[in-house]
């Protein structure tokens, strides 16, 4: 038994570098070119510049695959952070409308029978939506890890839902690369790792998202501490 449970986990070991690489590879993007959404992708530099880095909403999503045009979420995970405390927090399974291919079951654990009774996209994304309802009118930033697939997915779902809106985000795997060099890898696990952050249910919407919020919190740290000085002095001009 215990050489065929280590075959299975280096099995699925593989699956998840091959996706994890590939997710960085998100090439069916022919749809957002038709898109009514603006996106638009912050440095932590232009987020601390704007005042904005007290509020965010990280956001993660478990999906059938890897293609914006004929993959669909299964799982959206959305959590507020307001002055590095985590305030609300949004969650739910989507049912795709088909069958969850074994090859994501596989990573991410999520079965048809979890989502068999779970509201489809149009239900999902509205009911996201109104957990954003912003009464101040200030800018709604999100962050995730490899921020591009996430967002990317999200245009694709409003998109079918005929909503329009601005998408403002940073990406704490590219923040990651620039500020904390010299990791064997930028996977999320490795920056939580580094961090010192634990993640209790990895491959899984709001458990991702909460570890990615919480590593852009400690980016925003360190980026504050380098740059404490060159701050200052702009802030004295």
């Amino acid at each position: 038994m215990g050489i065929i449970n280590k075959l299975v986990s280096l099995v699925n070991t593989k699956q998840e570098n091959e996706i994890y690489n590939n997710k960085e590879k998100v090439n069916n993007t022919s749809s957002l070119s038709r898109s009514n959404i603006h996106k638009e992708k912050l440095s932590i530099k232009e987020l601390v510049e704007r005042d904005n880095s007290n509020k965010f909403y990280a956001i993660d999503f478990e999906t059938t695959g890897l293609s914006i045009e004929n993959d669909r979420i299964i799982e959206i995970g959305l959590v507020k952070f307001e002055n590095n405390k985590i305030t609300n927090q949004f969650k739910t399974f989507v049912n795709p409308g088909f069958l969850i291919p074994k090859e994501a079951t596989a990573i991410n654990k999520i079965t048809d029978e979890m989502v068999k009774h779970a509201p489809m996209e149009k239900e999902a994304i509205d009911s996201m939506l109104e957990f954003l309802k912003n009464t101040s009118n200030e800018e709604i930033v999100f962050c995730a890890h490899n921020a591009d697939f996430d967002i990317n997915f999200l245009i694709s779902a409003l998109n079918r839902c005929g909503v329009s809106m601005k998408l403002t985000y940073v990406d704490t795997l590219k923040e990651s690369r620039n500020l904390v060099p010299g990791l064997n890898n930028y996977k999320l696990a490795t920056v939580a790792n580094h961090f010192s952050i634990i993640n209790a249910k990895s491959h899984r919407a709001n458990e991702d998202a909460m570890v990615s919020g919480l590593i852009l919190i400690k980016l925003i740290d360190k980026y504050l501490k380098d740059n404490a000085e060159k701050i200052k002095l702009e802030k004295e001009q």
